[in-house]
């Protein structure tokens, strides 16, 4: 009988009373009105400590699915770090995705004007995700569309926003900030 639970801990099967064992376990979740559309922020931390945890943010969308998610660690994310205890992580992972404070629209973003290279409030750039140019970012800012920013790192916020012509939400992508 013995070499049948090794061979299941072998295989990884008994695997779950590790990971009960941790003790830094915390969770917050927020509804984004995104135009019309009810979506699930939900922001869940665990690790061996809570300065050492592993921090996910993820958005569903109506039905439930998944379509945008963060993964890091909570001791690279301002907003996380140096958390020391459950209590104090949870409250932080609530502000971490607080919609009041974190939600507004795309006329909030600064204009990118013709012939630079990128959009800037400031002195400070915001950094376009991957594939949007300059036309998809001025008709995303001038729909004044819904957008949702949250900070996934240090000094730096990354912005979902919901088009307003197909319904996706995606990464618009992240405004910088003094820190």
């Amino acid at each position: 009988m013995k070499s049948f639970f090794a061979a299941l801990a072998c295989a990884g099967f008994l695997a779950a009373p590790v990971l009960a064992a941790e003790k830094c376990t915390a969770s917050a979740d927020a509804v984004w009105d995104a135009g019309g559309e009810k979506v699930k922020i939900e922001a869940f931390a665990s690790g061996d400590t809570c300065e050492k945890a592993t921090a996910v943010l993820a958005v569903h969308d109506g039905t439930g699915q998944v379509i945008y998610s963060n993964v890091g660690g909570a001791d690279g994310m301002m907003m996380l770090g140096e958390k020391k205890t459950s209590k104090e992580l949870a409250a932080a992972l609530a502000a971490w995705i607080d919609v009041k404070t974190n939600a507004g629209t795309t006329a909030d973003l600064p204009e990118w004007k013709q012939g630079t290279e990128m959009p800037m409030r400031g002195e400070f750039p915001f950094y376009p995700a991957d594939g949007i140019d300059r036309d998809t970012y001025e008709a995303a800012r001038a729909a004044k569309t819904p957008m949702y920013c949250y900070v996934p790192g240090i000094e730096t916020s990354a912005c979902l926003i919901r088009d307003p012509q197909s319904e996706a939400i995606y990464l618009l992508g992240g405004q910088s900030f003094p820190g």
